[in-house]
Order: structure tokens, then C-alpha cells, then sequence
């Protein structure tokens, strides 16, 4: 982004995160101020918008014009559409446009953008049978559906840059049907420095066969090299939709449950749970002192406690957190830790970040 003013001859802010955490209206403030000289565009994970429509209002007498704000590219965590809503409807009094938000998908290995929503479309979200999706196929469902799971569209993939969607071996897989997450074009990175293991399995992917009709590959040569994500997802109408990080899936009784439909389904099981402050993972059966039946995996879930819930019982909780899983998940919370607001650990965009959450638990920091 640094290269960005050189590179097109346009104005770019950095706000700190930090900045804008303590202070959302910071970057409201700021998104003002340029769109009042010309069309203005803005990327922040899906957070910062739930965020800025809570603690971000202008204070009383301040003018803000965000109607020539046109982008504002949502990614680097999962996209929800209650995010999107709340930011746009709390704005819209402020002039920003009904398809400012645009949600997206992007990772450092491919120079940052993979895809994105049109410009002139707005942010779109399908439901999806928890069922099917667990067997690898995503089947569109009515809302009132039980099982029905919110995924949003990150669009389509960016000019010059191809994704498609592969199985186990490496083959391009029918819409439908859920797989890794392949990426081939220009701003691909060549690999790791100093990791020539990990640069050959991550960016040295061929493909074994593509589909014979509406492949997403086309006009890629048959023997090009393709980035291996770690992402799983899946097309629907031409559109891209993420559902998990390959490392983050959770297995238990051989059943896939995807962390972020967990964490979900807890931040909304009770008032006393910050929502999209929960951490859902993995353990080996006997490291949690509870009965595990024959899963060789056990779940553990560790939530922030909302404002105000530091003093509230923690049982009524608990139990509400734990029939609302198995109610929709089927499976059991084999630990579930209620822990401080900021006790979970985020990476710098402010995403979760689970794997660190998971060796904290394992080194005992989260206290009963």
C-alpha cells in the first residue's frame, strides 16, 4: 500500500489500529474529509465495521458527507452480514451509498487482493444446510431452514488473477462443492525466502484435470503453477464463498464443524458473551478432564465476557452456551472458558487468532 501513491498518483491514510480502536470515529472522521475531494475507497476487517457503527457516530453538531465513499472492501476475517447491516444503516443518514461495503478476499501471498464485490452490486448472502456443507456441498436452503448457515459472497476473482476450487488430489471440482482454495496470476508470490519445503508445496501446485465445461481455470496454461491456500470455499452462481481455514476445521467423530459456525452460535446464545469475540478449537481427548465418549477430539470454546458481565454467574452461561451447540451442532462443549474482554488473542488486523488462542489454553492462561 506504501507503493500505491507512486504506483496510480492517488492520496493514501494509514490509521493505526490501535488509533482507531480506542477512537472508531477516528477513521470516519478521516473517510470524510477525502470523499470531500473525489471518490474514496477504504479496506478494514469485518470487526472494525460492527465496531465503528457501535462507538463511531459523530458526536453532536459535526458534519460528516460520506456520499462519495464508493468502496469499502470488508475481509482478512469472516465476512457476517449483521456487520454489514448495522455499519450501513447507522451511515446511510450520512450519505453513504447502500453498496459501499464491498466483501472481499485477499492474502499476502497473492499481493493482498484475490477477489471482490462489483462495484455497482451490493453485498450478497446465501444459507446454507450445516449438513450438507460438513459433507462438502453447499445446498441453498430457505431461512427459516433448521441448520440454515449465513455465508457472504467475496465476489469474483480480480483481472488477470484465476481461483478455482479443488479436491484432496488437485482436481478442479464442480460449483457446489466445497474444496481448497487454488489462486494462479501475476501477483502470485514465487514462495517463502528461505523455506524452499514449504515455497515447493505452498506455490508449485499443478493441476491434475479441470472441468470440461465452465472451468475456472480457462485461459491458464495446462502446465502453470497454482498457490495452495489452506482456504476452503466454493462457487455459487459464478461467485466465491469462503467457508474455513483447512487448519482451523474442527473433526470430531468424523464430522467437520467449521469454528466460525461455532463461535456464531455461541456469542449468540447469551447477552453475558461479547459477540465475535469467541474462539472455538480442537483438543485431544484427555486433555480436557471431562468424559469425551470415543472421539479421539474434543471442543473447547473460549468467549470474551460482554460489558457489564464480569460480576454474572457463570453457570446460567455455560449451560446456555452448551445446549445451543448441541442443539445445533450436535456435539458437546467439552470446556468452555469465559474469560475477560481482550483475553483472546488477535493478529494486528484484528482477527482471531485461534491457533494462539489454542496453545494458551493448552499452557493453562485461561483460569476456570
Amino acid at each position: 500500500m506504501i507503493m500505491f501513491p507512486a504506483l496510480c498518483g492517488e492520496y493514501l491514510t494509514l490509521l493505526d489500529p490501535m488509533a482507531f480502536v480506542r477512537r472508531p470515529y477516528r477513521w470516519i472522521k478521516e473517510l470524510s474529509a477525502e470523499a470531500a475531494c473525489g471518490r474514496t475507497i477504504a479496506a478494514a476487517p469485518n470487526f472494525a465495521y460492527e465496531l465503528a457503527a457501535e462507538r463511531g457516530l459523530p458526536p453532536r453538531g459535526h458534519i460528516i458527507d460520506l456520499s462519495n465513499v464508493v468502496g469499502l472492501l470488508n475481509g482478512s476475517e469472516p465476512v457476517t452480514m449483521s456487520a454489514i447491516e448495522k455499519f450501513t444503516n447507522a451511515f446511510a443518514p450520512y450519505g453513504l451509498p447502500g453498496t459501499a461495503i464491498k466483501p472481499s478476499y485477499g492474502m499476502a501471498e497473492a499481493t493482498l487482493g484475490v477477489t471482490t464485490t462489483a462495484p455497482d452490486a451490493a453485498a450478497r448472502v446465501v444459507l446454507l444446510d450445516r449438513v450438507q456443507l460438513a459433507a462438502g456441498r453447499a445446498v441453498i436452503v430457505a431461512p427459516e431452514t433448521p441448520g440454515a448457515v449465513a455465508y457472504v459472497s467475496c465476489g469474483q476473482p480480480l483481472p488477470n488473477q484465476w481461483a478455482v476450487i479443488t479436491d484432496s488430489d488437485g482436481a478442479e471440482v464442480l460449483d457446489g462443492t466445497v474444496g481448497q482454495i487454488w489462486l494462479h496470476g501475476n501477483n502470485i508470490g514465487h514462495g517463502y525466502f528461505g523455506r524452499e519445503d514449504e515455497t515447493q508445496r505452498t506455490f508449485s501446485n499443478k493441476l491434475q484435470s479441470r472441468l470440461e465445461v465452465g472451468s475456472h481455470a480457462e485461459g491458464t496454461p495446462d502446465n502453470s503453477c497454482w498457490l495452495a491456500t489452506g482456504d476452503l470455499g466454493v462457487y455459487i452462481d459464478g461467485e466465491l464463498y469462503l467457508t474455513a481455514r483447512i487448519k482451523d476445521l474442527i473433526i470430531i467423530d468424523g464430522r467437520n464443524h467449521y469454528p466460525h459456525d461455532i463461535e456464531t452460535t455461541v456469542g449468540q446464545a447469551s447477552p453475558a458473551i461479547r459477540t465475535g469475540y469467541v474462539a472455538a478449537f480442537s483438543v485431544p481427548a484427555g486433555t480436557v478432564d471431562s468424559p469425551g465418549g470415543n472421539a479421539a477430539e474434543q471442543l473447547v470454546v473460549v468467549a470474551e465476557r460482554a460489558a457489564g458481565g464480569g460480576r454474572a454467574d457463570p453457570a446460567p452461561i455455560a449451560a446456555a452456551v452448551r445446549a445451543a451447540v448441541s442443539r445445533e451442532h450436535h456435539i458437546r462443549v467439552a470446556d468452555l472458558r469465559l474469560v475477560a474482554a481482550g483475553a483472546i488473542p488477535r493478529t494486528t488486523s484484528g482477527k482471531l487468532a485461534r491457533n494462539a488462542c489454542r496453545a494458551d489454553y493448552l499452557a493453562g492462561r485461561f483460569s476456570r
